[in-house]
């Protein structure tokens, strides 16, 4: 059993009884697909629609060879959320028939739409034995030279970070366990979480304690074939992935919305903007109430940097009026 205590972005009790409802009925239809280490492509019917679950290795235009798929099958997109993790992503997608308006129940169409989009999304990488660590902005990790078994990573440069992670043996349970005191930031329990999943970890038990400015975050992991890790180099390689992670978090991007009638939009056509100006979609949420949608990405250029103003200006102009940049609060 998993128990979180959350508040919003604000830091107050979430009390709309729509959005409460909204993350029970998500969660549940979710854990069938997001607790299997094969499946990349999943489609299947909820609530009046046909929803297609994604995961597997992100990179620029994605999101725009998927809807394109997905028009090519007569699909409309009536919402979808798209998450990234460096170079992992997450999509759920609910789609009816163009036509009829109605859930896709043709289960050869269902085997064609899930062999097409088997062949955009890839599977994500697996697992590989630690030897020296270089991620996209250059610093090295020397993970051969640890000497004992709970050290604090630095990166070669020599800069401590406030940032410290221990991995020890818990024999007693046939566990490893990971444990990270760090400053906290939005979506540290995500990342952390995501890199672990990459890696090919499965947390049995976990605990997360927020004080006032820092966390201090705590996992009782395996890999996910059952072994728990058994060498002093990949306690190494662990523990400088979850500092990277941490304290090199992505950018999540320049954030637009766009809101418009759903029959003046298409997800293909805003997704084709972006690809041709160089952009790279790194989240996003479309919904459709009452015949209006809403659009909301986080996008950045093709190198995961903030976009220029003027690529910024292009993107408005051609998406018109109804798109506009969402300041941080």
């Amino acid at each position: 059993m998993d128990v979180f205590h959350v508040v919003d972005l604000y830091g107050q009790k979430i009390l709309e009884e729509g959005l409460i409802d909204h993350i029970y009925k998500a969660l549940a239809a979710e854990r069938c697909f997001f607790n299997s280490a094969t499946e990349t492509v999943e489609l299947l019917s909820h609530q009046g629609y046909t929803m297609v679950m994604l995961r597997g290795i992100d990179r620029p235009g994605l999101l725009y060879e998927l809807s394109e798929a997905l028009t090519h099958h007569g699909c409309h997109i009536v919402n979808a959320d798209l998450w990234t993790h460096k170079h992992h992503a997450s999509a759920i997608i609910n789609v009816v028939d163009e036509f009829s308006g109605c859930e896709i129940i043709d289960s050869t169409r269902i085997s064609r739409i899930k062999k097409d989009l088997g062949r955009i999304i890839k599977p994500s990488v697996k697992f590989r034995s630690p030897q020296r660590l270089k991620h996209k902005t250059g610093k090295l990790y020397d993970v051969k030279t640890a000497n004992k078994e709970n050290v604090e990573i630095q990166n070669v440069e020599g800069k401590r970070s406030r940032t410290r992670i221990t991995v020890s043996d818990c024999k007693d349970r046939d566990y490893t366990l990971v444990e990270i005191w760090s400053d906290d930031r939005t979506k540290l329990l995500l990342d952390t979480i995501s890199a672990l999943m990459v890696m090919q970890y499965a947390v049995f038990h976990g605990s997360v304690t927020i004080g006032k400015m820092d966390t201090h975050q705590e996992y009782y992991i395996r890999h996910i074939d059952g072994r728990t890790i058994s060498t002093v180099e990949e306690r190494k390689y662990l523990q400088a992935i979850l500092e990277q992670t941490i304290n090199s978090p992505d950018s999540e991007g320049v954030e637009l919305e766009i809101c418009t009638d759903s029959k003046l939009i298409q997800l293909s056509e805003v997704t084709t903007v972006f690809k041709d100006m160089g952009c790279w979609i790194k989240g996003a949420q479309i919904s459709t109430v009452d015949e209006k949608a809403k659009h909301i990405y986080w996008i950045t250029d093709i190198s995961g940097k903030t976009v220029d103003q003027k690529t910024m200006d292009l993107i408005q102009e051609q998406i018109g009026e109804t798109c506009y940049r969402r300041s941080k609060s």
